[in-house]
């Protein structure tokens, strides 16, 4: 057998050959990027030991911990315009207060779809999905209700949120600092919330 007579050719098949597996997988990455079910596979996360929660606050994101201080300001300025104001301004500042606290009861059970939506804990299962709706709709049963019966029913909502999540917590469905910003910002709205409902 005679010499190749393109012997460039050779070499350079095989430099796109050996190039072409890298540039596979550079489109499966910046698909994993775009792709939020390549990016977030739908699995079940192992069990997460208790000891990896975080009660503590400091321990979030500092974005989350800011919004999530942002978001409960509310409340505490329209508790203090409850006590200090008139019958007519009083009540309308408690059913301002009563309408965010659905606002932010619809919006936790938000938070837990996007858990499970990002492959915690069981993933979107018919449970997990499920019960994230139901703050959205003990939101809107208060809103419906009204009146100070209306934060009755929200400030023991708070409270079975924050039982829920950390049951979720504790098997890996969600971040393990999620317990430790939710506690101190749900005890302000179960303490707003109770305050404008027996003043």
């Amino acid at each position: 057998m005679g010499p190749d007579p393109c012997p460039g050719r050779s070499g350079e098949a095989t430099g796109k050959a050996s190039r072409a597996p890298d540039r596979r997988l550079s489109r499966g990455r910046r698909a994993g990027l775009l792709d939020p079910v390549a990016a977030f596979p739908s699995q079940k996360a192992s069990p997460m030991p208790s000891s990896e929660l975080s009660f503590r606050p400091l321990q979030a994101p500092v974005p989350a911990l800011t919004v999530g201080v942002v978001a409960v300001a509310p409340f505490l300025a329209l508790l203090l315009l409850a006590l200090t104001s008139d019958i007519g301004l009083a009540d309308r500042a408690r059913y301002l207060m009563g309408a965010w606290g659905a606002i932010l009861l619809a919006f936790h059970g938000g938070c837990r779809w996007g858990f499970a939506a990002a492959g915690l804990g069981e993933g979107a299962t018919w449970w997990t999905l499920g019960v994230g709706v139901v703050p959205a709709l003990l939101g809107l049963l208060a809103l419906g209700v009204g009146g100070r019966a209306m934060l009755w029913i929200e400030a023991p909502a708070f409270v079975a949120v924050f039982a829920a999540d950390v049951a979720l917590a504790r098997v890996g469905g969600t971040p393990g600092w999620w317990p430790g910003l939710i506690l101190p910002l749900l005890t302000i709205c179960t303490v707003c919330t109770m305050i404008g409902a027996l003043t």
